[in-house]
Protein backbone atom coordinates (compact mmCIF):
# COMPACT_ATOMS: atom_id res chain seq x y z
CA UNK A 1 0.00 0.00 0.00
CA UNK A 2 1.41 3.43 -1.02
CA UNK A 3 1.19 6.09 1.68
CA UNK A 4 0.88 9.06 0.27
CA UNK A 5 2.65 12.54 1.40
CA UNK A 6 0.00 15.22 2.85
CA UNK A 7 0.64 18.87 1.53
CA UNK A 8 1.38 19.98 4.95
CA UNK A 9 4.30 17.95 5.12
CA UNK A 10 5.63 18.75 1.72
CA UNK A 11 5.67 22.35 3.25
CA UNK A 12 7.12 21.44 6.49
CA UNK A 13 10.07 19.79 4.59
CA UNK A 14 10.61 22.31 2.25
CA UNK A 15 10.71 24.90 4.74
CA UNK A 16 13.31 22.71 7.07
CA UNK A 17 15.57 22.27 4.04
CA UNK A 18 15.73 25.86 2.79
CA UNK A 19 16.26 26.77 6.64
CA UNK A 20 19.54 24.34 6.05
CA UNK A 21 20.78 25.78 3.34
CA UNK A 22 20.63 29.10 5.37
CA UNK A 23 22.45 28.01 8.31
CA UNK A 24 25.46 26.16 5.44
CA UNK A 25 25.70 29.41 4.46
CA UNK A 26 26.08 31.53 7.39
CA UNK A 27 28.74 28.88 8.85
CA UNK A 28 30.94 29.73 5.77
CA UNK A 29 30.56 33.06 5.98
CA UNK A 30 31.36 32.82 9.95
CA UNK A 31 34.50 30.51 8.58
CA UNK A 32 35.71 32.59 6.21
CA UNK A 33 36.03 35.93 8.27
CA UNK A 34 37.95 33.82 11.13
CA UNK A 35 40.18 32.71 8.42
CA UNK A 36 41.12 36.31 7.54
CA UNK A 37 41.20 37.51 11.14
CA UNK A 38 43.84 34.69 12.00
CA UNK A 39 45.72 35.57 8.88
CA UNK A 40 46.30 38.91 9.83
CA UNK A 41 46.95 38.55 13.20
CA UNK A 42 49.92 35.86 12.30
CA UNK A 43 50.91 38.71 9.73
CA UNK A 44 51.29 41.37 12.89
CA UNK A 45 53.14 38.94 14.34
CA UNK A 46 55.29 38.14 12.10
CA UNK A 47 56.03 41.63 11.42
CA UNK A 48 57.08 42.80 14.58
CA UNK A 49 57.28 46.61 16.02
CA UNK A 50 58.42 47.45 12.43
CA UNK A 51 55.37 47.32 11.25
CA UNK A 52 55.11 50.97 13.05
CA UNK A 53 58.40 52.00 12.42
CA UNK A 54 58.94 51.44 16.16
CA UNK A 55 56.58 54.19 17.01
CA UNK A 56 54.37 53.25 19.86
CA UNK A 57 50.58 54.28 19.13
CA UNK A 58 49.32 56.20 22.19
CA UNK A 59 46.17 55.27 23.84
CA UNK A 60 42.77 57.27 23.19
CA UNK A 61 41.52 59.52 25.65
CA UNK A 62 39.24 60.99 26.73
CA UNK A 63 38.41 64.62 25.78
CA UNK A 64 38.09 66.90 28.33
CA UNK A 65 34.78 68.37 29.53
CA UNK A 66 34.38 72.09 30.95
CA UNK A 67 34.24 72.00 34.89
CA UNK A 68 34.11 73.95 37.91
CA UNK A 69 34.78 73.64 41.81
CA UNK A 70 33.85 75.68 44.30
CA UNK A 71 35.73 76.88 47.55
CA UNK A 72 33.18 78.81 50.36
CA UNK A 73 34.37 81.34 52.82
CA UNK A 74 32.95 83.86 54.88
CA UNK A 75 33.96 86.64 52.44
CA UNK A 76 34.04 85.02 49.21
CA UNK A 77 33.35 81.98 46.66
CA UNK A 78 36.24 80.92 44.76
CA UNK A 79 35.61 78.97 41.11
CA UNK A 80 38.17 77.17 39.69
CA UNK A 81 37.47 76.26 36.06
CA UNK A 82 39.24 73.36 34.37
CA UNK A 83 38.88 71.72 30.55
CA UNK A 84 37.46 74.57 28.85
CA UNK A 85 38.73 75.88 25.03
CA UNK A 86 42.41 77.04 24.87
CA UNK A 87 40.87 79.75 23.02
CA UNK A 88 40.70 83.82 23.82
CA UNK A 89 37.61 84.87 26.10
CA UNK A 90 36.23 81.92 27.76
CA UNK A 91 33.06 83.80 29.68
CA UNK A 92 30.93 82.22 32.85
CA UNK A 93 28.81 83.94 34.51
CA UNK A 94 28.61 83.57 38.41
CA UNK A 95 26.30 84.31 41.14
CA UNK A 96 25.79 83.27 44.76
CA UNK A 97 22.62 82.49 46.33
CA UNK A 98 22.04 83.04 50.58
CA UNK A 99 19.06 81.79 51.75
CA UNK A 100 17.69 81.52 48.15
CA UNK A 101 18.44 84.94 47.41
CA UNK A 102 21.22 85.97 45.19
CA UNK A 103 23.80 88.37 47.05
CA UNK A 104 26.10 88.62 44.58
CA UNK A 105 26.54 87.96 40.91
CA UNK A 106 29.75 88.57 38.48
CA UNK A 107 30.37 87.93 34.65
CA UNK A 108 34.41 86.34 34.82
CA UNK A 109 36.79 86.38 31.57
CA UNK A 110 39.66 84.37 30.99
CA UNK A 111 41.89 82.95 28.33
CA UNK A 112 42.81 79.03 27.74
CA UNK A 113 40.96 76.39 29.26
CA UNK A 114 41.91 76.82 33.24
CA UNK A 115 41.62 79.74 35.62
CA UNK A 116 40.32 80.83 39.12
CA UNK A 117 38.16 83.53 40.38
CA UNK A 118 36.76 84.73 43.71
CA UNK A 119 33.40 86.90 44.46
CA UNK A 120 33.24 88.07 47.09
CA UNK A 121 30.22 87.92 49.65
CA UNK A 122 29.13 89.20 52.75
CA UNK A 123 27.35 87.06 54.98
CA UNK A 124 25.61 88.55 58.19
CA UNK A 125 27.18 87.45 61.70
CA UNK A 126 25.92 84.79 64.08
CA UNK A 127 22.85 83.28 62.05
CA UNK A 128 23.32 79.36 60.07
CA UNK A 129 22.71 79.91 56.23
CA UNK A 130 22.16 77.66 53.62
CA UNK A 131 24.15 78.76 50.77
CA UNK A 132 24.87 77.89 46.88
CA UNK A 133 27.48 78.91 43.91
CA UNK A 134 26.45 78.78 40.88
CA UNK A 135 28.40 78.85 37.13
CA UNK A 136 26.79 79.14 33.79
CA UNK A 137 28.49 79.42 29.90
CA UNK A 138 26.74 79.65 26.77
CA UNK A 139 28.24 78.37 23.41
CA UNK A 140 28.78 82.01 22.47
CA UNK A 141 30.17 83.20 25.36
CA UNK A 142 32.53 80.07 25.65
CA UNK A 143 34.21 79.26 22.69
CA UNK A 144 31.01 76.73 21.36
CA UNK A 145 30.80 74.70 25.02
CA UNK A 146 27.87 75.51 27.16
CA UNK A 147 26.80 73.83 30.78
CA UNK A 148 25.95 74.74 34.13
CA UNK A 149 26.87 74.11 37.75
CA UNK A 150 25.17 74.65 41.02
CA UNK A 151 27.37 73.65 43.85
CA UNK A 152 25.39 73.92 47.43
CA UNK A 153 27.60 73.57 50.44
CA UNK A 154 26.72 71.07 52.32
CA UNK A 155 25.75 71.88 56.10
CA UNK A 156 25.12 75.90 55.18
CA UNK A 157 27.54 78.65 56.42
CA UNK A 158 27.61 80.36 59.97
CA UNK A 159 29.98 83.48 59.96
CA UNK A 160 31.29 85.18 63.05
CA UNK A 161 31.37 89.07 63.30
CA UNK A 162 34.20 90.68 61.28
CA UNK A 163 33.55 94.81 61.10
CA UNK A 164 35.46 96.56 58.90
CA UNK A 165 35.36 99.64 56.69
CA UNK A 166 38.16 101.80 54.18
CA UNK A 167 38.67 105.23 53.95
CA UNK A 168 38.87 107.17 50.43
CA UNK A 169 40.27 110.72 49.58
CA UNK A 170 39.52 112.41 46.53
CA UNK A 171 40.10 116.04 45.39
CA UNK A 172 39.44 118.39 42.19
CA UNK A 173 40.03 122.12 41.97
CA UNK A 174 36.76 123.77 41.89
CA UNK A 175 35.62 124.72 38.63
CA UNK A 176 38.33 122.52 36.49
CA UNK A 177 35.29 120.01 35.20
CA UNK A 178 38.27 117.58 35.24
CA UNK A 179 36.46 115.27 38.12
CA UNK A 180 37.75 114.45 41.68
CA UNK A 181 40.87 111.90 41.73
CA UNK A 182 43.50 110.77 44.23
CA UNK A 183 46.56 112.16 41.73
CA UNK A 184 48.68 115.09 42.26
CA UNK A 185 47.24 118.47 41.16
CA UNK A 186 48.31 121.99 40.66
CA UNK A 187 46.70 124.77 41.70
CA UNK A 188 47.34 128.51 42.24
CA UNK A 189 46.76 131.00 45.37
CA UNK A 190 43.34 131.80 45.79
CA UNK A 191 41.65 128.55 43.76
CA UNK A 192 39.06 126.15 46.11
CA UNK A 193 40.31 122.66 46.53
CA UNK A 194 37.45 120.35 46.88
CA UNK A 195 37.31 117.42 48.79
CA UNK A 196 35.48 114.09 49.05
CA UNK A 197 36.11 111.03 51.65
CA UNK A 198 34.74 108.07 51.31
CA UNK A 199 33.66 105.45 53.64
CA UNK A 200 32.55 102.10 53.21
CA UNK A 201 31.75 99.42 55.44
CA UNK A 202 33.72 96.57 54.38
CA UNK A 203 32.54 93.91 57.44
CA UNK A 204 29.77 91.87 57.75
CA UNK A 205 28.12 94.07 60.76
CA UNK A 206 26.85 97.55 61.10
CA UNK A 207 29.15 100.37 61.63
CA UNK A 208 28.17 103.85 62.67
CA UNK A 209 31.02 106.72 62.68
CA UNK A 210 31.93 109.47 64.62
CA UNK A 211 32.69 113.16 63.31
CA UNK A 212 35.36 113.33 60.17
CA UNK A 213 38.40 114.60 61.61
CA UNK A 214 40.27 116.25 58.85
CA UNK A 215 42.00 119.67 60.30
CA UNK A 216 43.16 120.80 56.63
CA UNK A 217 39.50 121.80 55.35
CA UNK A 218 38.71 125.01 56.38
CA UNK A 219 36.92 125.72 59.18
CA UNK A 220 33.36 125.30 58.75
CA UNK A 221 33.71 123.24 55.29
CA UNK A 222 32.87 119.30 56.87
CA UNK A 223 29.57 118.61 55.72
CA UNK A 224 27.54 115.06 54.43
CA UNK A 225 28.62 111.40 55.89
CA UNK A 226 26.33 108.87 56.73
CA UNK A 227 23.02 109.16 58.41
CA UNK A 228 22.96 106.71 61.32
CA UNK A 229 24.70 103.51 60.82
CA UNK A 230 26.10 101.66 57.70
CA UNK A 231 24.70 98.78 56.60
CA UNK A 232 27.37 96.10 55.41
CA UNK A 233 28.63 96.98 51.74
CA UNK A 234 27.01 100.09 52.26
CA UNK A 235 29.19 103.90 51.91
CA UNK A 236 28.73 107.28 53.01
CA UNK A 237 30.63 110.79 51.50
CA UNK A 238 31.86 113.20 53.46
CA UNK A 239 32.93 116.54 51.30
CA UNK A 240 34.83 119.86 52.58
CA UNK A 241 37.01 122.55 50.85
CA UNK A 242 40.18 124.77 51.33
CA UNK A 243 41.21 127.98 49.54
CA UNK A 244 44.87 128.07 48.40
CA UNK A 245 46.57 130.82 50.50
CA UNK A 246 50.21 132.32 50.08
CA UNK A 247 51.68 130.29 52.78
CA UNK A 248 50.95 127.40 50.81
CA UNK A 249 52.41 129.08 47.59
CA UNK A 250 55.52 129.61 49.99
CA UNK A 251 55.39 125.48 50.97
CA UNK A 252 55.12 124.76 47.67
CA UNK A 253 52.21 122.38 47.91
CA UNK A 254 49.05 121.69 50.47
CA UNK A 255 48.11 118.11 50.91
CA UNK A 256 45.83 116.29 53.14
CA UNK A 257 44.77 113.57 54.90
CA UNK A 258 41.41 112.23 56.64
CA UNK A 259 40.82 109.98 59.35
CA UNK A 260 37.67 108.65 61.11
CA UNK A 261 36.57 106.14 63.87
CA UNK A 262 34.02 103.20 62.91
CA UNK A 263 32.40 101.28 65.92
CA UNK A 264 30.40 98.23 65.12
CA UNK A 265 27.45 97.24 67.58
CA UNK A 266 28.32 95.78 71.37
CA UNK A 267 29.61 92.47 71.57
CA UNK A 268 30.25 92.17 68.03
CA UNK A 269 33.88 93.84 67.86
CA UNK A 270 35.67 97.28 69.06
CA UNK A 271 36.19 100.12 67.78
CA UNK A 272 38.42 100.76 64.62
CA UNK A 273 40.15 103.81 63.39
CA UNK A 274 41.61 104.47 60.05
CA UNK A 275 43.32 107.01 58.07
CA UNK A 276 42.67 107.72 54.09
CA UNK A 277 44.79 107.74 51.66
CA UNK A 278 47.00 111.62 51.34
CA UNK A 279 46.19 113.77 48.63
CA UNK A 280 48.42 116.73 47.14
CA UNK A 281 48.16 120.14 45.47
CA UNK A 282 50.90 121.90 43.57
CA UNK A 283 50.54 125.61 44.58
CA UNK A 284 52.59 127.19 41.70
CA UNK A 285 53.82 131.18 41.96
CA UNK A 286 52.01 133.70 39.91
CA UNK A 287 54.21 133.73 36.49
CA UNK A 288 55.73 137.07 35.55
CA UNK A 289 53.80 139.09 32.89
CA UNK A 290 55.58 138.71 29.32
CA UNK A 291 57.41 141.62 28.28
CA UNK A 292 55.60 143.69 25.42
CA UNK A 293 56.81 142.88 22.50
CA UNK A 294 56.64 146.40 21.04
CA UNK A 295 59.10 149.13 22.29
CA UNK A 296 56.85 151.53 24.44
CA UNK A 297 56.05 154.51 22.31
CA UNK A 298 57.95 158.43 22.45
CA UNK A 299 55.87 160.80 24.38
CA UNK A 300 55.31 163.44 21.88
CA UNK A 301 57.46 166.37 21.25
CA UNK A 302 56.47 169.88 22.68
CA UNK A 303 58.26 173.18 21.10
CA UNK A 304 57.87 176.35 22.86
CA UNK A 305 59.06 179.78 21.03
CA UNK A 306 60.16 182.67 23.21
CA UNK A 307 60.48 185.98 22.24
Amino acid sequence: MIRRESGSSRILRRDAAREGDRSDRAWHRRSRHLLVLLLLCALVLALGPSAGQGDEVPPLLEAEVPNVTVVFSCTGVTYTYTGFPNAPENTVREAVFLQGHRIAKTKFTFDGPTASNTLPIIVPPEHHYSIDARAMWTRKLANGVRGSRDVPRGGGITCPPAPAFTIQKLQEIAGSGAGFTSSVLSGKVGEAVLYEVIVQNTGNTLMSFSSLSDSHCDAGTIAGGPVGSLAAGASAIYTCAHVLTAADQSAGSYSNTASDIGRPPVGQGSPITHSSNTVLVNVSAPSEPDPPNEPPASPPLHCEIVS
